[in-house]
């Protein structure tokens, strides 16, 4: 299954601009996210952010949450 080899994602939100967020993710290798990128469960995720993206730039942010199997084994 593609992105099984993923490690984390981290949500974060603007430190200084509470409306800007970063999706990250953390993979095995740069290989697997390559394929995972390629495939058509990525672009239907990606899809509407798609339509919200803006020139990048370098901003600071802090994580708001992160989705790792022990993270949400202990969250909430």
């Amino acid at each position: 299954m593609a992105g099984e080899n993923r490690i984390a994602d981290q949500v974060c939100q603007s430190a200084t601009e509470p409306e800007q967020w970063l999706i990250t993710s953390e993979w095995q290798d740069l290989q697997d996210f390559y394929d995972w990128e390629a495939t058509p469960e990525h672009r239907t995720l990606v899809g509407p952010m798609r339509e919200c993206f803006t020139a990048a730039r370098s901003l600071k942010f802090t994580i708001v949450a992160v989705t790792t199997a022990a993270a949400r084994e202990t969250a909430w």
